[in-house]
Parts: C-alpha cells; sequence; structure tokens
C-alpha cells in the first residue's frame, strides 16, 4: 500500500513525527513537501526552512519511502503519485480538505483512494513554535 501526506512541514516537530510514524504503519509512506513557492503563496510568507533542507531532513526519517515536491494545492501530486491512501491529522477534520486539495470525494473514489484522518498531536504546532522563537 502506498501511502500519501502532504504539508510544508516547516520547523519539524513531535506531532509530524507522529503522523509520518502513523502513515508508515499502513504502508509505504510518501511525503508530498510544499515548494516554498507554495508556501509563500498558501500562507503569505516564505518556509523558515528552505525546501532543500525541509526534504534533506524529512528524507532522513525511517519512516519515509520517498520526498516529492508539491507545487499547488495537491491534486496534480496526488494524481501523479497515485496513493491508496490519503493521510492527513484529524485538525482538518472540521475543515474542507478537499477543497483545499483541490478534489472532490467522486474524483477519490474513481482512483480507489481511501482519505483517513490520522490522529492531531495537540500542544505542538508549527505556528507556536514560531511565536516561542
Amino acid at each position: 500500500m502506498k501511502v500519501l501526506t502532504i504539508g510544508s512541514f516547516d520547523l519539524l516537530h513531535e506531532g509530524h513525527i507522529k503522523l509520518f510514524e502513523r502513515c508508515a504503519r499502513l504502508g509505504e509512506l510518501w511525503v508530498g513537501l510544499n515548494s516554498d513557492e507554495f508556501v509563500l503563496h498558501y500562507k503569505k510568507k516564505k518556509p523558515s526552512i528552505p525546501y532543500d533542507t525541509r526534504a534533506a531532513v524529512i528524507k532522513a526519517l525511517r519512516s519515509v519511502h520517498r520526498v516529492e515536491m508539491n507545487y499547488g494545492q495537491g491534486a496534480a501530486l496526488i494524481r501523479r503519485v497515485d496513493p491508496d491512501i490519503l493521510a492527513v491529522g484529524s485538525d482538518w477534520m472540521l475543515k474542507d480538505y478537499l477543497a483545499q486539495i483541490d478534489m472532490t470525494e467522486y474524483e477519490l473514489e474513481k482512483r480507489n483512494i481511501l482519505l483517513i484522518y490520522l490522529p492531531y498531536t495537540k500542544n505542538i504546532s508549527t505556528t507556536k513554535l514560531k511565536e516561542n522563537l
């Protein structure tokens, strides 16, 4: 099984590591890592850590099989990687994740991709880390 999770993963922290480990228990983990340009466009600020450094650190994790650059909302990456499972943190359950990645339930169903929400690690986030710096 191929598992894909997508994110910026700027200032890698315990919550990211737990997400990757949970994903890897389901199958071969591919991480869609947002490009610096997409982070700037989406979040209106540059990531603290440049793409190449974020990618190198994530690739070094034993739970990660492969890192792929994500240039946009996610749909093009998902179509290219063609995962069996698309995994995201449960903090997205009350948000419109499908709109975020520019896909529909119909397309996921047609491609036989299961969308799952994995437990969010509370009390830690990149935003909180940046506030404390």
